[in-house]
């Protein structure tokens, strides 16, 4: 399956809540740009780490971690890490040429 599916699917799931609140719209917008740093060819290698620690780190006792936005905003995280690893874990000349594999560390 293409990576460019896989990410269509992601982004469907996320955009399908439409919150009311500025809170709710600021998580939101917070998830929305950590995938998407992922996502982007061009995007700074210290932006997508960031990403990726955000996404996949262990912190979750804030109000702005990956748990607890995806919480408020009724996203099952671990679901939707699992489809963002999956994603990609797909061989990286399908999702970005010339980029080192993403260190999920």
């Amino acid at each position: 399956m293409p990576c460019s599916h896989n990410i269509g699917n992601i982004q469907e799931e996320t955009a399908i809540h439409s919150p009311t609140m500025p809170e709710m719209k600021l998580m939101l917008a917070l998830l929305a740009s950590a995938i998407k740093d992922l996502i982007k060819e061009n995007v700074d290698p210290l932006d997508r780490q960031s990403a990726i620690r955000w996404i996949f780190g262990e912190e979750n006792n804030y109000v702005f971690s990956f748990e607890t936005v995806c919480l408020h905003l009724d996203i099952d995280p671990i679901r939707l890490r699992k489809r963002i690893r999956n994603t990609f874990d797909t061989p990286r000349t399908t999702c970005y040429r010339n980029q080192p594999p993403l260190n999920y560390e």
